[in-house]
């Protein structure tokens, strides 16, 4: 149908539906969890001092994307292999920067440090995973180069992955099986930009993880070094 639009859309089951009040850091959060599949959104209003968070989990996060709901913001992200005293921007190329919005902690299996300091009041929400055997991998991994790139194992058919590099600038990028289940599988989305879908197949998803099947791009550069978070569909 020439009038038909296509979308894609990523669904992340968090919890039962209703949230849930949380208690468990210095500062009370309203949580949604779905500590199964590792996933949670956690929603709190900004303290002027240092504070903590709950999450919800039952194991400390290991990717975390925040965004400041009623006020201006960017979307900070936590990613375990870039460490507490780093982060990244889902709505930029930047690469890891030293930062203290993470408190310089690592989360635990109740809380994550927020230092969202400024005006009171201000409410910001954070989607937290992590990693469950056989489902989900936070992970991270190095560039070869070449359009045979390294293969990465995750343990598990990966049908999702969103990759970005750290030590370089790149493009957020999100391969799927919905949209190209062959291999290699593309183009990607961009979660940093507003463009189309475009660029290379330059995935290949494997029955135990994904290999880059790209020589160099936002995925692949020899020696660059990228986090990543992959998932089997459910």
């Amino acid at each position: 149908n020439e009038n038909a639009f296509n979308f894609a859309g990523y669904a992340f089951k968090a919890g039962g539906g209703t949230p849930s009040i949380n208690t468990e850091g210095t500062i009370t959060s309203l949580v949604s969890a779905n500590q199964a599949a590792g996933f949670s959104v956690v929603q709190w209003s900004t303290s002027t001092t240092l504070a903590t968070v709950g999450h919800g989990l039952s194991s400390a996060p290991e990717l975390i994307i925040g965004k400041g709901i009623n006020w201006s913001s960017s979307w900070p992200v936590y990613a375990l292999p870039i460490g507490n005293t780093k982060k990244m921007s889902l709505n930029d190329t930047s690469i890891a920067s030293t930062s203290t919005i993470w408190g310089n902690t690592t989360p635990t299996a109740t809380t994550f440090n927020q230092d969202f300091t400024g005006t009171a009041g201000r409410t910001n929400i954070a989607y937290c995973f992590t990693s469950i055997s056989g489902y989900s991998k936070v992970g991270t991994y190095t560039g070869n180069g070449s359009v045979t790139g390294p293969i990465i194992t995750t343990g598990f058919q990966t049908n999702f992955v969103l990759i970005k590099r750290t030590d370089g600038t790149s493009n957020w990028n999100i391969y799927d099986t919905a949209r190209d289940a062959s291999n290699p599988s593309g183009p990607p989305l961009y979660p940093n930009l507003t463009n189309i879908q475009a660029g290379s197949q330059a995935v290949n998803f494997l029955s135990t993880g994904f290999q880059p099947a790209i020589a160099g791009g936002d995925i692949n550069e020899n020696n660059g070094t990228y986090i990543y978070l992959a998932i089997k569909q459910n």
